[in-house]
Parts: C-alpha cells; sequence; structure tokens
C-alpha cells in the first residue's frame, strides 16, 4: 500500500520546474501570501520490486 500522489502548492513562477519532475497543475491559481500559487499533483507509483 502507501500513498497514491504527491500534492504541493508550486509558486507559479516554478510551475514549469515541478512539471519537469512530473507534476501537473490542478485547480485555479489562488494566492497565499501574496504570491500567485498553483497546486500540482504527481502520481506515485510502488518500487518494481516492493512485496505485495
Amino acid at each position: 500500500m502507501g500513498l497514491a500522489e504527491a500534492k504541493l502548492g508550486a509558486q507559479i513562477h516554478a510551475q514549469g520546474f515541478y512539471a519537469a519532475l512530473g507534476f501537473r497543475p490542478v485547480g485555479a491559481v489562488y494566492d497565499d501570501a501574496g504570491i500567485a500559487h498553483r497546486d500540482m499533483v504527481m502520481a506515485l507509483t510502488p518500487p518494481s520490486d516492493s512485496v505485495p
């Protein structure tokens, strides 16, 4: 078992960085401490050698 996805709140100017790591944007842009952010998620897959 484990977690199915990772989620973070990225500053808009950093979206490209996180996208290059496999995150995808979700939802609307929002303000956090005066800085525009957007949530991003990435599906997590278990290691191929994991035991069920």
